[in-house]
């Protein structure tokens, strides 16, 4: 069922960065996520779930940073031994669990064919999250998505799907694969490695490559809307 597999795809996402975030044995290394399908689900589901815990750090950060102004401000005098309970107990409760900045984990992320309506407050989110390279690779004829996708999730039917068309945010390189795929969403699982090969994945991106201009794309969209209108 379409609407079960969406939501373990959700679930395993929220679960991914917790296990990302309290991972110690990998030595800290930075991540890159590849997906395609819900596997891409998977991912965006981790990046939200990571966005979320990157502002209880950023607070986390606000209230050290009080309590160390606070400390200062004060004498220098011995803290008894009731004073020390009080503030381990305090310094247990705002425990967030992790040690690592969420946003210092991820380092390029590849989506593919993202069975997920477009969101730009959401995807600028994403941006937040990735230091690396940020891929949407899309089919504007995707069936799977153009048909069955939207008669699964009929409330926001007239809204744009993420696995079919670019993403105008700033950040986020667009790539169309329409040529590769031909519609076919089941086809990704055989051509995954010949659309890394495109995007030059695991290589930083430079100015000469063919990429996708950001501003043009912002401004094409933006006359689309209007036109819509």
């Amino acid at each position: 069922d379409w609407k079960l597999i969406t939501g373990r795809s959700k679930e395993a996402g929220k679960e991914l960065a917790k296990s990302l975030l309290t991972n110690t044995k990998s030595g800290h290394r930075p991540v890159t996520l590849v997906g395609y399908s819900f596997g891409a689900l998977v991912i965006y589901s981790c990046l939200m779930e990571l966005a979320k815990y990157q502002e209880e750090w950023f607070e986390r950060q606000k209230d050290v940073m009080a309590q160390h102004a606070r400390h200062s401000e004060k004498n220098t005098k011995k803290p008894s031994l009731k004073q020390k309970l009080k503030q381990t107990k305090k310094g247990e409760k705002n425990q967030l669990g992790f040690d690592l900045e969420p946003a210092s984990i991820i380092e390029d992320v590849v989506f593919m064919g993202l069975p997920k309506y477009l969101n730009l407050k959401k995807w600028e989110k994403c941006r937040e999250i990735v230091s690396g390279r940020l891929v949407n690779v899309y089919c504007c004829n995707d069936k799977i998505l153009m048909l069955l996708f939207r008669y699964k999730n009929l409330k926001g039917s007239y809204k744009p799907i993420c696995g079919t068309c670019a993403v105008a945010v700033p950040g986020v390189e667009s790539i169309d694969a329409t040529h590769i795929v031909k519609g076919n969403h089941a086809d990704y699982c055989l051509l995954v490695g010949d659309i890394l090969k495109q995007i030059r994945f695991g290589q930083p991106l430079r100015s000469d490559w063919k990429a996708v201009d950001e501003i043009a794309l912002i401004a094409e969209t933006e006359r689309k809307i209007e036109d819509f209108n």
